[in-house]
Protein backbone atom coordinates (compact mmCIF):
# COMPACT_ATOMS: atom_id res chain seq x y z
CA UNK A 1 0.00 0.00 0.00
CA UNK A 2 2.91 2.26 0.38
CA UNK A 3 2.75 2.80 -3.48
CA UNK A 4 -1.06 3.65 -3.48
CA UNK A 5 0.43 7.27 -3.19
CA UNK A 6 2.82 6.76 -6.26
CA UNK A 7 0.14 4.90 -8.29
CA UNK A 8 -2.57 7.83 -7.41
CA UNK A 9 0.23 10.36 -9.22
CA UNK A 10 -0.68 8.85 -12.08
CA UNK A 11 -4.18 9.99 -12.01
CA UNK A 12 -4.29 13.02 -10.49
CA UNK A 13 -2.02 15.88 -8.52
CA UNK A 14 -4.48 16.49 -5.95
CA UNK A 15 -3.77 16.02 -2.93
CA UNK A 16 -6.80 15.51 -1.20
CA UNK A 17 -8.20 12.87 -4.37
CA UNK A 18 -4.56 11.37 -3.12
CA UNK A 19 -5.53 10.86 0.39
CA UNK A 20 -9.01 9.62 0.00
CA UNK A 21 -7.76 7.02 -2.88
CA UNK A 22 -5.02 5.70 0.15
CA UNK A 23 -7.98 5.73 2.33
CA UNK A 24 -10.20 3.49 -0.03
CA UNK A 25 -7.11 1.37 -0.52
CA UNK A 26 -6.58 0.61 3.26
CA UNK A 27 -9.91 -0.57 3.89
CA UNK A 28 -10.11 -2.47 0.27
CA UNK A 29 -6.74 -4.01 -0.32
CA UNK A 30 -6.46 -6.40 2.86
CA UNK A 31 -10.24 -7.43 2.45
CA UNK A 32 -9.91 -8.31 -1.36
CA UNK A 33 -8.65 -11.82 -0.48
CA UNK A 34 -12.27 -11.99 0.74
CA UNK A 35 -13.19 -11.31 -2.92
CA UNK A 36 -10.89 -14.77 -3.88
CA UNK A 37 -13.80 -16.88 -2.62
CA UNK A 38 -16.54 -15.41 -4.50
CA UNK A 39 -14.52 -16.33 -7.93
CA UNK A 40 -13.61 -19.38 -6.98
CA UNK A 41 -16.35 -21.26 -5.72
CA UNK A 42 -19.10 -19.55 -8.19
CA UNK A 43 -16.19 -21.08 -10.65
CA UNK A 44 -16.19 -24.41 -9.45
CA UNK A 45 -20.32 -24.62 -9.27
CA UNK A 46 -20.26 -23.53 -12.39
CA UNK A 47 -18.07 -25.67 -13.69
CA UNK A 48 -20.23 -28.64 -12.64
CA UNK A 49 -23.04 -27.20 -14.47
CA UNK A 50 -24.45 -25.58 -11.02
CA UNK A 51 -24.99 -21.66 -13.16
CA UNK A 52 -28.19 -20.29 -11.34
CA UNK A 53 -27.41 -20.39 -7.95
CA UNK A 54 -24.13 -18.91 -7.84
CA UNK A 55 -25.02 -16.17 -10.49
CA UNK A 56 -28.24 -15.33 -8.18
CA UNK A 57 -26.08 -15.70 -5.39
CA UNK A 58 -23.09 -13.04 -6.49
CA UNK A 59 -25.86 -10.56 -7.77
CA UNK A 60 -27.81 -10.89 -4.27
CA UNK A 61 -24.42 -10.75 -2.47
CA UNK A 62 -22.55 -8.15 -4.33
CA UNK A 63 -25.04 -5.88 -6.06
CA UNK A 64 -28.52 -6.05 -3.95
CA UNK A 65 -26.52 -5.76 -0.40
CA UNK A 66 -24.62 -2.81 -1.96
CA UNK A 67 -27.86 -1.17 -3.03
CA UNK A 68 -29.31 -2.01 0.22
CA UNK A 69 -26.32 -0.75 2.30
CA UNK A 70 -26.33 2.82 -0.01
CA UNK A 71 -29.74 3.54 0.63
CA UNK A 72 -30.25 2.46 4.01
CA UNK A 73 -26.74 2.99 5.96
CA UNK A 74 -24.92 5.41 3.53
CA UNK A 75 -28.04 9.11 4.44
CA UNK A 76 -27.57 7.84 8.32
CA UNK A 77 -23.63 8.41 7.71
CA UNK A 78 -22.40 10.50 5.08
CA UNK A 79 -18.75 9.27 4.74
CA UNK A 80 -16.48 7.66 2.36
CA UNK A 81 -15.55 5.16 4.72
CA UNK A 82 -19.55 4.11 5.08
CA UNK A 83 -19.66 3.62 1.49
CA UNK A 84 -16.55 1.94 1.06
CA UNK A 85 -17.12 -1.12 4.17
CA UNK A 86 -20.31 -2.02 2.17
CA UNK A 87 -17.58 -3.58 -0.74
CA UNK A 88 -15.37 -5.61 2.29
CA UNK A 89 -18.51 -6.61 4.15
CA UNK A 90 -20.56 -7.54 1.33
CA UNK A 91 -17.29 -9.71 -0.06
CA UNK A 92 -17.34 -11.29 3.41
CA UNK A 93 -20.87 -12.44 3.51
CA UNK A 94 -21.02 -13.81 0.03
CA UNK A 95 -17.72 -15.56 0.24
CA UNK A 96 -19.40 -17.16 3.78
CA UNK A 97 -22.88 -18.03 1.68
CA UNK A 98 -20.93 -19.72 -1.28
CA UNK A 99 -18.04 -21.59 1.21
CA UNK A 100 -21.51 -22.93 2.60
CA UNK A 101 -23.27 -23.57 -0.56
CA UNK A 102 -20.45 -25.49 -1.81
CA UNK A 103 -19.83 -27.87 1.19
CA UNK A 104 -23.68 -28.78 0.83
CA UNK A 105 -23.58 -29.07 -2.78
CA UNK A 106 -20.13 -31.22 -2.44
CA UNK A 107 -22.16 -33.44 -0.28
CA UNK A 108 -25.57 -33.90 -2.35
CA UNK A 109 -22.72 -35.02 -5.39
CA UNK A 110 -20.94 -37.83 -3.25
CA UNK A 111 -23.98 -39.93 -3.21
CA UNK A 112 -23.74 -39.59 -6.98
CA UNK A 113 -19.73 -40.76 -7.07
CA UNK A 114 -20.67 -44.69 -7.15
CA UNK A 115 -22.47 -43.46 -10.59
CA UNK A 116 -19.67 -42.16 -12.22
CA UNK A 117 -17.26 -44.43 -10.94
CA UNK A 118 -19.52 -47.02 -12.50
CA UNK A 119 -19.43 -45.08 -15.90
CA UNK A 120 -15.46 -44.88 -15.20
CA UNK A 121 -15.26 -48.70 -15.28
CA UNK A 122 -17.94 -49.02 -18.05
CA UNK A 123 -16.33 -47.46 -20.39
CA UNK A 124 -12.18 -48.21 -18.62
CA UNK A 125 -11.47 -49.94 -22.02
CA UNK A 126 -11.98 -46.36 -23.79
CA UNK A 127 -10.81 -44.27 -22.14
CA UNK A 128 -7.34 -45.90 -21.55
CA UNK A 129 -6.85 -46.61 -25.30
CA UNK A 130 -7.75 -42.50 -25.95
CA UNK A 131 -5.43 -41.91 -23.50
CA UNK A 132 -2.76 -43.84 -24.96
CA UNK A 133 -2.87 -41.77 -28.39
CA UNK A 134 -2.90 -38.83 -26.31
CA UNK A 135 -1.14 -38.98 -23.29
CA UNK A 136 -1.27 -35.28 -21.94
CA UNK A 137 -5.22 -35.11 -22.15
CA UNK A 138 -5.76 -36.78 -18.53
CA UNK A 139 -3.77 -36.99 -15.26
CA UNK A 140 -1.58 -39.12 -13.76
CA UNK A 141 -4.11 -40.24 -11.05
CA UNK A 142 -6.70 -40.20 -13.71
CA UNK A 143 -5.01 -43.07 -15.65
CA UNK A 144 -3.55 -45.31 -12.47
CA UNK A 145 -6.81 -45.50 -10.93
CA UNK A 146 -8.11 -46.43 -14.80
CA UNK A 147 -5.51 -49.18 -15.38
CA UNK A 148 -6.18 -50.67 -11.79
CA UNK A 149 -2.78 -49.19 -10.27
CA UNK A 150 -4.08 -47.30 -7.87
Amino acid sequence: MTAGKYLFHLFTSDPEVIRIGIQILNYMAPAYALFVFIEIYSGALRGIGDVIIPTIMTCCGVCVFRTLWVFLLVPKSPTIETITLSYPISWGITAVLFIIYYYKKQKKLGMETSISKSLYEKYQREIVAYSAQFPFTFCPTALSYLRGSL
